[in-house]
């Protein structure tokens, strides 16, 4: 395997933004979706809530200069216990996917000339990938340049999130998968909101006339349950409030809705790219808990991966999460660390794998309910 072809250099996220129309080529055309290292979100997340701190990303060019690969890269020192041994894929609260966006045409050159430019910079020798997707084809092409390479990694953590990616449809799926007592359950819940009035389940994109008032339900939504009460909501701070109001601006946004008599009562805010959707955060009236609007909620989204517009859901939802009732799935997601130098100079990557597990466990002790990367 040769990266001849290709040429990599680092760049930041506002010199990217020139680039405008080849960033959302990529990412409407990548080997594998991530809508987290989007234009839009990555812009909203650098200019509301790193203003001060660039967010520096691989850029990786073929040979007639067109963009074929993005790579979001930060050396933290903190994050993950990490304590800047390590370069990591962009993470935080909010990126649920560490997957780099990747051309589909020759994916492995792409991955070699990125790992050869950071073996190449002033740091360390190892790269984290925190949530990189098992079963899809980057970590397949990532593991063969491994291999290929003689370079050491090693897998830190594997959890199955709750999704939904079946050739069923709605029924056949409720009738196959979900328990009996799950199906009455939510037709019991069907007929009681029928009572109140008129119920509907729907999903919008950002064309929809009505998106940014229905962003902004949203917004109320979450200020007004547990997050509120929490200061997690995202209208909870203004700067958090401006991010999801840019992050949610551009193509790949799209809202979930449970509405009771045109009232919003359960929501779910989130990114479609390829045909796959992504949850980021959900929000549910408190006063129609009673009612499970949530749980509800989840259980009408399914229709939009069986036998609806969606080809696959990720709940982005840690283990445990009451989503896994609905969907039955499962999206293996697993940390990777990696050395991206070749055979012959390996760092050691035992401390640093060490330390990782370390602060999972100690951030699984004083979070013990924090099953969800959607809290946040």
């Amino acid at each position: 395997m040769s990266a001849t072809r290709f040429s990599a250099e680092w760049r930041d996220i506002r010199t990217l933004t020139e680039q405008r129309e080849a960033w959302q080529h990529l990412a409407d055309n990548a080997l594998e979706p991530n809508p987290f290292y989007g234009l839009s979100f990555l812009s909203a997340l650098q200019g509301n809530l790193s203003p001060e701190h660039p967010i520096r990303v691989i850029m990786v060019c073929d040979g007639q200069g067109r963009l074929a690969g993005l790579f979001p890269v930060e050396r933290p020192f903190f994050a993950d216990g990490l304590l800047g041994r390590a370069w990591r894929m962009l993470g935080g609260p909010y990126l649920p996917l560490s997957t780099p966006l990747i051309a589909r045409e020759a994916p492995e050159a792409v991955i070699i000339a990125a790992l050869d430019l950071l073996a190449k910079s002033p740091g360390p020798d190892l790269l984290l990938f925190g949530f990189l997707p098992e079963n899809r084809p980057v970590a397949h092409h990532l593991g063969r340049v491994l291999a290929a390479r003689g370079a050491q990694s090693r897998i830190l953590r594997r959890i199955a999130r709750a999704a939904v990616e079946t050739e069923l449809d709605l029924a056949t799926y409720r009738a196959r998968l979900w328990p009996p007592r799950q199906n009455k359950d939510h037709a019991a819940l069907a007929r009681r909101y029928a009572a109140l009035g008129t119920l509907t389940s729907r999903r919008i994109g950002p064309d929809a006339a009505d998106f940014p008032d229905r962003l902004a339900d949203f917004l109320v939504l979450e200020a007004k349950g547990w997050k509120g009460e929490a200061g997690t909501a995202l209208a909870s701070d203004p700067n958090r409030r401006a991010f999801a109001e840019a992050a949610f601006a551009g193509p790949d946004a799209s809202l979930a809705m449970l509405e009771l008599n045109a009232k919003p009562i359960a929501m779910s805010l989130d990114l479609v790219s390829q045909g796959a959707g992504y949850c980021f955060k959900t929000a549910y009236d408190p006063d129609f808990s009673r009612l499970a609007p949530g749980r509800y909620l989840d259980g009408e989204i399914v229709a939009h991966g069986a036998g609806g517009p969606l080809q696959r859901l990720d709940s982005c939802a840690g283990p445990g999460h009451p989503v896994e009732r609905s969907w039955r799935e499962r999206e293996e997601i697993v940390a990777l660390l990696a050395s991206v130098t070749e055979s012959g100079k390996q760092p050691s990557l035992g401390p640093v794998a060490w330390r990782f597990r370390l602060r999972a466990e100690i951030s699984r002790l004083m979070h013990p309910k924090g099953y969800t990367t959607r809290k946040g």
